[in-house]
Formats: structure tokens, sequence, C-alpha cells
């Protein structure tokens, strides 16, 4: 099977020394409008304040598992098959994410 890189569409047609140099920079400009938006969720309002009910947090907690999920293993996918050189170790959320959720005694699995 031919593996094809995964490339970013905002840093596709930079040359891969200028990639490796700024793709936080350029992740952050790419992905700068997204974060806007999720951030403007309703499901996500009033997440900063103590009165958020801890009951959607706690599903909020396990949304977030699968959403990581599938985020982490395209990143790994994407580093794997491509050029840049790029520290993503300290940004990894899931195992946060399943401690969190062990605490609570949530499994992301249960349909629940």
């Amino acid at each position: 099977m031919n593996h094809q890189p995964l490339r970013s569409p905002c840093l596709k047609d930079r040359p891969a020394r200028r990639q490796s140099e700024g793709v936080l920079v350029e992740l952050r400009r790419c992905t700068h409008a997204a974060h806007v938006r999720i951030n403007q969720h309703p499901f996500l309002t009033g997440l900063t304040k103590p009165a958020y009910p801890l009951d959607r947090y706690m599903r909020l907690l396990a949304t977030y598992f699968h959403l990581y999920t599938a985020i982490e293993s395209q990143i790994d996918a994407f580093l794997a098959h491509t050029e840049l050189s790029f520290a993503y170790g300290e940004r990894r959320k899931l195992a946060w994410l399943v401690n969190d959720l062990k605490h609570f005694g949530i499994d992301p699995g249960s349909p629940d």
C-alpha cells in the first residue's frame, strides 16, 4: 500500500525548512477561525464560570475524549508522513481526559 504524505492546506505551499520553523505559528493562524467558532458553541457557554453544571462538564469531557481520540490519531498520522519537525507530545490532551473521566467514574464507551 502506498501512503501519500498528509499535508495541511495551510502549509502545503511552503518549503519544508520554512514549514518546520514556523509550524506552531501557522497552525494557530490556520485554526484560529475554527477555535473562535467552537468557543462560541452553546455547550461551552459558561465553562469557565463556577456555576457551570457538573453534569454538563462530565458530558463535555466524554465528548472531548472522542474528539481528541480522532484528532490525535490524525496528528500522529500526519507527523509520521511529513518532514516537519514538530514536538506534539506536550500538547496531547487524551491522557488528561482519560484521567478526568476515571476520576468521575465515566466510561466514554458507554452510551450513557
